[in-house]
């Protein structure tokens, strides 16, 4: 009896695999969840942008002058990264 040994790219799926449609949708849909939750917590606008063209990446932000005072004291987008948590 033949053996056949196959080995696989590991590199290689896992980059295709991060890169897949399924895995960005994934990804955004966390984000969404994650700018949900911190918008009930905040008066400033939220953004969520879909990015990254090698492999699914999603970021969250608020937008204004004073987005990055109001994080470091609020932690508005810190306190909601448990709602994108996967169940």
């Amino acid at each position: 009896m033949t053996r056949v040994r196959i080995e696989l790219d590991r590199a290689g799926v896992r980059n295709a695999a991060l890169a897949s449609a399924e895995v960005r949708k994934v990804v955004s849909e966390i984000a969404h969840r994650i700018a949900d939750a911190a918008r009930t917590r905040t008066e400033s606008e939220i953004e969520v942008t879909d990015a990254g063209k090698s492999r699914a990446r999603s970021y969250v932000r608020m937008l204004g002058a004073d987005a990055a005072q109001e994080e470091a004291k609020e932690r508005i987008l810190g306190s909601a990264i448990d709602a994108g948590r996967v169940k």
